[in-house]
């Protein structure tokens, strides 16, 4: 890739990331020494927020955006740490190598199901649950998720890019509603690169629990988002923004570019907001 190019593009993202961007020069110094300490060092462990730590190193793009930026995916990590109270269950749909985990059951105290099917990620993914001391919160399920039980082939390789296809390797699947045994969580998070529907298709019990406040999910055109709203609809989940500095959730007409929260209840959700301890990443306040 072209040189200049690629500091361009490095640049503009600490432009528009609402934490980085506050203290640009700072941000993409952090980035290029991150860069260079990864070509001479390879992975190491650095502070991630509120205590909690990450192994940075090639091939670990979420905690390499975590350390660029405080928090690789700002407004739905806040909500995490906003939504989510002591003893709740967070499901962790696709957790990569448990940045959502890790702020769930760190900050805000609650258990969580992380759910990984990626042979190469589970490592890290339970490297920094026991590096954290949150083995007695967190559950680990090595699998996929869909719509039936059996067996799924996804790519290898790819980090938090890993998606199902039928060229890939094959892991094992079943549904959210088989895995959560009649456990209910408060909060789901749901990011698996386009196959968001059928695994909302095997979560219809869990969906309808009039215990479920929502879920985040990612809407980004890599798969059905108009299947994903209509379920979501059908479940009475409806979809919202959320501000994480004003604490504010907007209800919205269709599911927008990114990330889209379902709530059942929004009313709660911004009395949850409202009460939840600020989160500080490098001196910004969520």
């Amino acid at each position: 890739m072209n040189p200049i190019r690629t500091v361009l593009r490095q640049v503009a993202w600490v432009r528009r990331h609402p934490i980085a961007g506050r203290t640009p020069v700072a941000s993409v110094l952090r980035v290029w020494r991150r860069q260079f300490s990864a070509r001479v060092d390879g992975a190491r462990v650095v502070p991630f927020v509120g205590g909690l730590r990450l192994r940075i190193g090639p091939g670990r793009s979420v905690a390499n955006a975590c350390h660029d930026g405080g928090l690789s995916a700002p407004v739905e990590m806040a909500a995490v740490t906003h939504l989510l109270r002591e003893g709740e269950l967070f499901v962790d749909i696709g957790a990569n190598l448990g940045a959502f985990t890790l702020l769930a059951a760190g900050i805000a105290k609650a258990r969580v199901l992380a759910i990984e099917p990626a042979p190469e990620t589970l490592p890290w993914l339970r490297e920094h649950i026991t590096l954290n001391g949150l083995s007695d919160r967190v559950e680990v399920a090595a699998t996929a998720l869909s719509d039936a039980p059996g067996e799924i082939r996804m790519t290898a390789g790819l980090g938090a890019s890993n998606r199902v296809s039928d060229d890939g390797i094959a892991v094992p699947v079943t549904t959210l509603d088989a895995l959560l045994g009649g456990r209910v969580p408060t909060l789901i998070k749901l990011d698996v690169e386009g196959h968001e529907a059928p695994v909302l298709r095997g979560a219809a019990a869990t969906l309808a629990h009039p215990a479920l406040l929502g879920l985040v999910v990612e809407t980004r055109g890599h798969g059905d988002e108009n299947a994903v709203d209509a379920l979501c609809r059908a479940a009475g989940l409806a979809p919202h923004a959320y501000d994480p500095f004003a604490r504010r959730f907007t209800q919205l007409v269709a599911p927008q570019f990114g990330d889209t929260f379902y709530l059942r209840d929004a009313a709660e959700a911004g009395r949850r907001a409202t009460a939840a301890p600020i989160l500080n990443v490098r001196g910004v306040k969520l």
